[in-house]
């Protein structure tokens, strides 16, 4: 299994159950959930992922295993993706001293966007 993605598809599918049905178990959007199966976005937090390994009837701990590897490797990638991107560093500097809720207020906004 290459990515926590593909896990994920794949304990879905083999449980039967359907991806707006696993979005709502897991109380995400459907569209949140169909961006983690696809490898557009990383890993839920801990807790959504051991909902979803008990909705599924996957064995306890295999999905956050491929998530935690997932989140050992995060600061690395962001770093090196902003390093190389000089409007996204930019925006780094400019956000990185605001309040939690801005930042969530700008995340948030990202979202409905897509």
């Amino acid at each position: 299994m290459s990515t926590f993605g593909d896990a994920l598809k794949l304990a879905r599918r083999s449980a039967g159950k359907k991806l707006r049905d696993t979005s709502t178990v897991a109380n995400v959007s459907l569209s949140y959930m169909s961006d983690i199966e696809s490898g557009y976005r990383n890993p839920p937090e801990p807790e959504i992922v051991a909902g979803l390994e008990a909705y599924l009837g996957v064995a306890s701990g295999s999905l956050e295993a491929l998530a935690a590897e997932i989140r050992k490797r995060r600061p690395t990638d962001i770093a090196q993706t902003i390093k190389g991107n000089t409007k996204l560093s930019e925006l780094f500097f400019r956000v990185r001293d605001l309040p939690e809720e801005e930042i969530k207020k700008i995340i948030d906004q990202l979202d409905d966007e897509e």
